[in-house]
């Protein structure tokens, strides 16, 4: 269709939100877009406070219900209480009874892991360690032993794919299955 035309820019806020704030402010005072749209839940969470604040729509494809917050920010992504009920099915579907989670500190994953803990009471299955890193983490080694002790049959990595060839060497040394979550 002719009658609109629509320009599209982009500004690479590698993830990270410090850089997310300085991509959304050019793009809101400089570039003068009508419109946002945020990956992850942790850049989602900034952008929508810049927007909500500018009046600008703002789409943020996370899992984070707090990126909604205010009249003009919305979420595209199925949120904790609906992805937590298909989880523990297929956990189910595995004969999974025990797992441990390495998770990495993120809004996605802080967002899902309550709702997780309280669907799992009941279902017989037992989430036997959970261990937080943080975004510039470089030793998991200590995390991995200590999720270890806890005898789970299965041990889920849940963050950031930025930090899965370090965490992947670390596991590679030890005899367990492991699966991976991405924001």
């Amino acid at each position: 269709n002719t009658q609109y035309n629509y320009e599209i820019i982009f500004e690479d806020d590698a993830l990270d939100p410090k850089q997310s704030a300085t991509a959304a402010q050019k793009l809101i005072n400089v570039d003068g877009v009508d419109v946002l749209i945020s990956i992850s839940s942790g850049t989602g969470n900034i952008v929508a406070a810049l927007a909500q604040e500018n009046k600008i729509i703002h789409f943020g494809i996370a899992s984070d219900p707090a990126v909604a917050k205010g009249d003009y920010n919305f979420i595209h992504w199925t949120p904790p209480e609906e992805e937590n009920p298909a989880f523990i099915q297929e956990l189910q579907r595995r004969n999974i009874k025990t797992f441990a989670v390495l998770e990495m500190n993120h809004p996605w994953i802080n967002a899902a892991m309550p709702d997780l803990k309280k669907r799992l009471q009941g279902t017989g299955i037992t989430l036997t360690s959970e261990q937080v890193y943080n975004s510039g983490d470089r030793d998991f080694k200590t995390l991995i032993l200590k999720a270890e002790k806890t005898k789970p049959n299965r041990t889920i990595k849940a963050g950031a794919m930025l930090k899965l060839p370090k965490l992947l060497g670390e596991l590679a040394t030890k005899d367990h299955r492991t699966d991976f979550l991405n924001p």
